[in-house]
């Protein structure tokens, strides 16, 4: 789970925006939406509106998901899951594409003349210089490990000869 999505799991969605969504689905139902709640005292309807605050809070920062809920209603009344499901149905919004820059050829050349007289200014390095130092510290009598000994006669081709071959 990222930490956007943790995140968004404890936001909670403004109790205002629950009451609205409350009033679009009593509208819109009826009796099938609020007689579920017939005989709630303030203190249990609060209860019920706190929890579509915690259900709903993935889209805290996604309005358009809700409207989106709204506007795609089922015939049956939903519940808090079946609203929220609907809601994580909504399309992705569309982002806007920055234009493509615009580059001028000559600064173009410029920096790649820059790059190229650089690279040509580099040392000449030795691919296999590492195992020819390995193999000088060595012959030395400097104690290497089996593993460094193993690597540079490898990389040498000395693997296999013997020092009479």
């Amino acid at each position: 789970m990222t930490q956007q999505q943790t995140s968004n799991q404890h936001r909670v969605l403004p109790l205002p925006w629950v009451e609205k969504i409350f009033e679009k689905l009593g509208v819109t139902y009826g009796r099938d939406f609020l007689a579920r709640w017939d005989g709630f005292d303030a203190d249990a309807m609060a209860a019920v509106k706190y929890d579509w605050c915690m259900e709903l809070g993935g889209f805290f920062d996604k309005p358009d998901a809700i409207a989106y809920g709204l506007a795609h209603l089922p015939a049956k009344s939903p519940n808090v899951l079946e609203f929220r499901d609907i809601c994580r149905r909504a399309p992705q919004p569309e982002l806007k594409k920055l234009p493509r820059p615009v580059q001028d050829p000559q600064a173009v050349a410029e920096v790649v003349g820059v790059v190229k007289s650089k690279l040509t200014k580099l040392p000449a390095v030795d691919p296999k210089g590492w195992a020819l130092k390995l193999k000088a510290r060595h012959e030395r009598g400097e104690k290497l490990g089996s593993h460094q000994v193993h690597a540079y006669r490898q990389a040498l081709g000395l693997d296999g000869r013997q020092s009479w071959q």
